[in-house]
């Protein structure tokens, strides 16, 4: 077996080495600074837009790169299988060390969503792909604005009474972005939006950001709850403003000019009302 440590293989400079892609065969891999790109050695697989029969499509087009901003970890999976092309008739294959680097691409059927995507590359060498896991892994550090902890609220009967396996299955994409999650199961009406008020901006600071398994209702508990905790009323009128007789008298006989100025903005009718006070102004609607 060939060892190295982590440190060593971390120091080494990889740039470009000859792989093999699992289900595609060979490939020169190389790295830059955005993108981790390959391109298969094997004479057919040039022609990158899939084998044809009478029209049909006998294999997918190959992809041959995935950019750093939609890639979120890499992992060294050891001693396995890595299966040849596609193309070959028959079940062939090869043991070698592996790793994965797990990332997100446009759906091809929906290309509004994102799905999952994985590559498997394989080697004889263990060293080898150490260093890689090691490279890649550190470019993928260098992402910024990524988020590393998460509170997350599931509602358990969304989706059909489904939440909990919907978190369920996005959990393990989390777990491999080494990204912190604090999870709460809501249990009752109103759950979520007591959690959110109650959070103090010293809590929320310890949050990269928010998430909310759930429909509508859910996301608009949070963002209530949120929001009330944090709006404050007007502060009262200072008691120098307050307008004497002969000021409000004078307000009165230019109402009118003042309408035709700003007709948005109340003014006083000289009821008896007094002035306005900001204090007295509410916001209605559902923030």
């Amino acid at each position: 077996m060939d060892d190295m440590s982590a440190a060593d293989a971390g120091a080494a400079d990889v740039g470009s080495s000859v792989l093999v892609l699992d289900h595609v065969g060979d490939v020169a891999l190389t790295l830059n600074s955005d993108t981790l790109s390959w391109e298969p050695l094997h004479a057919d697989a040039h022609h990158n837009d899939g084998s044809d029969c009478l029209g049909f499509k006998l294999v997918p087009k190959v992809e041959t790169q995935i950019n750093f901003a939609d890639a979120y970890a890499v992992e060294l999976i050891g001693w396995g299988v890595i299966h040849e092309s596609r193309r070959l008739l028959g079940l062939q294959y090869e043991m070698m060390y592996r790793f994965t680097v797990h990332g997100i691409q446009r759906s091809k059927a929906q290309p509004s969503l994102r799905v999952p995507a994985v590559y498997t590359f394989g080697h004889k060498s263990l060293r080898t792909c150490q260093m890689w896991v090691n490279q890649i892994d550190l470019f993928l550090s260098k992402q910024v604005c990524r988020p590393k902890n998460l509170l997350v609220f599931v509602h358990p009967l969304s989706g059909k009474g489904n939440g909990c396996k919907t978190w369920e299955t996005v959990a393990p994409i989390f777990s491999r972005a080494k990204v912190k999650t604090k999870v709460l199961v809501t249990q009752w009406a109103g759950h979520a939006f007591d959690v959110a008020s109650s959070l103090t901006d010293a809590e929320l600071n310890e949050y990269d950001g928010l998430v909310a398994v759930g429909g509508d209702g859910l996301f608009n508990e949070i963002l209530n709850g949120l929001l009330g905790l944090r709006h404050f009323p007007y502060p009262p009128t200072p008691s120098d403003s307050v307008l004497t007789a002969e000021d409000d008298q004078a307000a009165v006989g230019t109402s009118g000019k003042d309408e035709a100025c700003c007709p948005l903005l109340p003014t006083s009718t000289g009821n008896g009302s007094g002035p306005l006070n900001p204090g007295n102004i509410s916001v209605m609607g559902n923030l």
